[in-house]
């Protein structure tokens, strides 16, 4: 589903900007985290996004699944330094 929605958008701008990805959530929802954390990583790849650049967070508070609310403040904790560390502009 992701890649439906996102390939579009990556293969446009991956001459222009260095692309890095960050998933808030491995997905683990049926207990697939880490399969669904490598078919990430082997997309990503394909698309000519190095693993160095992708970025998957695995919190127990940032869970997939229906119903499953995701904090702000819990989302700022992960996103921000993501931000400085990368060094990204927007």
């Amino acid at each position: 589903d992701e890649a439906m929605f996102f390939v579009p958008t990556l293969l446009a701008i991956r001459e222009r900007y260095t692309v890095h990805v960050l998933s808030m959530s491995n997905g683990d929802f049926d207990g697939l985290g880490k399969t669904r954390e490598e078919e990430l990583r082997k997309s990503c790849s394909l698309l000519g996004v190095p693993s160095d650049r992708v970025t998957v967070v695995d919190d127990p508070g940032l869970q997939d699944g229906k119903g499953n609310h995701w904090d702000e403040e819990h989302i700022e904790f992960h996103l921000l330094p993501f931000i400085k560390r990368e060094k990204i502009e927007a």
